[in-house]
């Protein structure tokens, strides 16, 4: 750690144990002032599939819900593509909070390589 000349704490390559409570403290010939505070440091963990999708075959003018969560720290975020196209959501096309894509009556327009990316 090092304390710069403007006052600054700079914390290189920040770790799980730089988490803590630091304190700044002012001293000058008329008094003091200290303040504190909380230093929490997230956990970085790649993005892994919990549930991955797989080839599917279904029948034209049906509902399909293809799987996909995945789990990391942050929470992943996940997205889908189409073809290498992403896809939003719409009448036709739902993405469930968990990551499940939802297509709505399903026809040959549907049919190609859908992805899941986290």
């Amino acid at each position: 750690h090092v304390v710069l000349s403007t006052g600054t704490l700079r914390i290189a390559r920040v770790a799980a144990h730089d988490q803590g409570q630091y304190e700044c403290q002012a001293v000058s010939p008329v008094g003091s002032v200290r303040t504190a505070v909380q230093l929490t440091i997230q956990q970085r963990v790649t993005p892994v599939f919990a549930n991955a999708p797989r080839d599917m075959t279904v029948e034209s003018g049906s509902d399909v819900q293809i799987p996909c969560s995945a789990q990391g720290e942050p929470e992943p975020v996940i997205t889908w593509n189409k073809d290498g196209v992403q896809i939003t959501e719409s009448g036709k096309f739902h993405i469930s909070p968990e990551g499940f894509l939802g297509i709505q009556d399903v026809g040959p327009a549907d049919e190609g390589r859908y992805e899941c990316i986290a």
